[in-house]
């Protein structure tokens, strides 16, 4: 026969013993919804990337469709990708202003360029579209290194500037559609490199003064397929799974 203190204390421990119960079903229903909700984001993830990988490969092929064949005919060298390289004789010495053929260049190649962007399965992906001005480390009167490489600092950012402004006027209705013109003032980046990344000449390794003259039109995507698939909250084995399954 149970006292009245042991009689009291199992009454205290049922409650107590159902409470705990209860918390468990409910860090079991909590632990459930993670799985599922992680599970989720690693689908969305691994379909992000899919689809950004498809689309970085088509943009490639469609430039090289329509540029490797002929981008000189646009005083162009096609780099591959989205990249091409417009060579040192755009400029004067010394000076930002466009000459008259580079105008003439542009004013054929860059609405060619952006037709391809803007193009529905592209358009969503385009982070940047970047115009890199950059020099050799060469400076007449330059008093260092150091002098030289902050004027052609200046030099390089002024080319850049003044080639996104130029493009910025073309009288093509693709640029000056209103939607097209609002997309590309966020989207068009002006870079100067100054000599940071020169050119080198294949037979000697030796800096090639006039071909590291140049500007240089490159288009950043987003996103990068790695960073969909390592988010935080990924396990490794997870993270591993959608890289292999986008390769």
């Amino acid at each position: 026969m149970l006292s009245e203190n042991s009689e009291s204390k199992q009454s205290h421990w049922i409650p107590l013993s159902d409470m705990m119960t209860g918390l468990m079903c409910v860090f079991l229903l909590l632990s459930l919804i993670c799985i599922i909700e992680l599970q989720s984001r690693a689908k969305v993830a691994i379909q992000l990337a899919q689809d950004f990988q498809g689309a970085r490969t088509d943009l490639a092929s469609d430039f090289s469709k329509n540029f490797a064949n002929e981008s000189s005919k646009y005083g162009a060298i096609y780099l591959g990708n989205t990249d091409f390289r417009f060579p040192g004789n755009s400029f004067h010495t010394g000076s930002h202003e466009l000459n008259e053929s580079f105008k003439k260049y542009l004013t054929d190649f860059f609405p060619k360029y952006l037709s391809i962007l803007l193009k529905e399965p592209y358009k969503k992906y385009i982070l940047e579209i970047r115009i890199e001005g950059h020099t050799s480390p060469y400076w007449s009167d330059a008093k260092s290194d150091l002098d030289a490489y902050i004027k052609n600092m200046a030099l390089s950012q002024a080319r850049a500037r003044s080639t996104l402004e130029f493009i910025l006027s073309i009288n093509s209705p693709i640029i000056q559609n209103k939607n097209n013109f609002k997309w590309l003032k966020e989207k068009l980046t002006a870079n100067g490199l100054s000599s940071s990344r020169p050119i080198k000449k294949e037979s000697n390794n030796e800096i090639d003064f006039l071909a590291s003259q140049r500007v240089e039109f490159k288009t950043n995507l987003l996103p990068d397929p790695k960073i969909a698939c390592e988010l935080e909250s990924f396990t490794k084995n997870q993270a591993k799974n959608c890289l292999e399954k986008i390769k």
